[in-house]
């Protein structure tokens, strides 16, 4: 993979991603408390898309950007 996104797509992805994984932990902490599959269900897809968007800062690719599509950063 080659990269598509400067210096400061890579630090919005970054930051993105750690937002997500820390809106993951707090809704898994809260569907393990009361028992709720909707917490659990959404934190594990808050917790996916946290580690795809660190996973794009590293690998500086967008997927969005490596289909053909312009995105702002």
């Amino acid at each position: 993979m080659q990269c598509n996104i400067d210096q400061r797509g890579r630090s919005i992805r970054q930051w993105i991603g750690i937002a997500c994984l820390a809106i993951a932990v707090v809704l898994l902490y809260w569907g393990i408390a009361s028992r709720g599959l909707g917490f659990l269900i959404t934190g594990a897809v808050f917790g996916v898309a946290g580690v795809f968007c660190v996973y794009q800062a590293r690998a500086g690719y967008c997927v969005i950007r490596g289909m053909g599509m312009k995105t702002p950063f």
